[in-house]
């Protein structure tokens, strides 16, 4: 029988201070740009120049607590709850999104770019959420 398997700790989609949905498992990678500084006719670069960082989700599972839909969300906040900590990816956008069904659920999937990542203590005995 296929069911939702939550993570050990909280994933939720939020907007406006309000939780939208809640999704069972979670990927990211984060990048960032470089741009190498080489001194006129030489081959080997002289130092490296961080650039811009950018943070892809892929969200599994979603199931949604408040009528939503990803074709029309823009600027949304994703909150991962783990292990004593937070962490707040904002000014999300959607890039792809899938649906599939795995009998008796459909299954969606998301994959996300985030603008800004953040990450804090979690309170002591504080639930995942």
């Amino acid at each position: 029988m296929n069911q939702v398997i939550h993570s050990l700790g909280g994933i939720t989609i939020e907007a406006g201070g309000a939780v939208l949905a809640h999704a069972a498992g979670y990927e990211v990678k984060s990048g960032r740009a470089m741009t190498a500084v080489r001194p006129y006719g030489s081959t080997e670069p002289l130092a490296f120049l961080p650039g811009t960082v950018t943070h892809i989700l892929q969200l599994e599972q979603i199931k949604w607590e408040q009528p939503a839909d990803f074709y029309t969300m823009s600027n949304f906040s994703v909150k991962i709850t783990r292990n004593g900590q937070t962490v707040q990816y904002t000014g999300c956008e959607w890039t792809a999104v899938e649906e599939a069904t795995r009998r008796p659920l459909i299954w969606q999937r998301a994959t996300l770019t985030a603008r800004t990542r953040t990450e804090t203590a979690t309170e002591a005995g504080a639930g995942a959420g």
